[in-house]
């Protein structure tokens, strides 16, 4: 619930359209949807520790290297299995 409000909220912010996708569900194959894609900007919303795990796959790691608390953001850059970490920002970070 708390994930799709929060990507009602970025919607009418950036002013873009908002899919509901269950892939992005706990426990989801998020992964093999994401590799699918062709869109060249994507903003993922969703919970620990589903997030870091895609962000792991998604950066060609075995294992997670940071977690996403509420709140935070991660920007992740090139392609599934190969990508980098642009940048990360915690929630104190937005707070502050």
């Amino acid at each position: 619930m708390r994930a799709r409000q929060t990507a009602a909220v970025a919607g009418r912010i950036l002013d873009v359209p908002v899919q509901l996708c269950d892939e992005l569900r706990p426990g989801g194959q998020a992964y093999g949807w994401l590799r699918g894609l062709s869109e060249e900007h994507l903003m993922l919303v969703g919970h620990e520790p589903d997030l870091a795990c895609l962000a792991a796959q998604f950066l060609g790691l075995d294992s997670p290297v940071f977690s996403l608390k509420k709140s935070g953001l991660a920007c992740l850059e090139g392609v599934p299995g190969h990508g980098q970490l642009g940048w990360l920002l915690t929630p104190r970070w937005l707070i502050d």
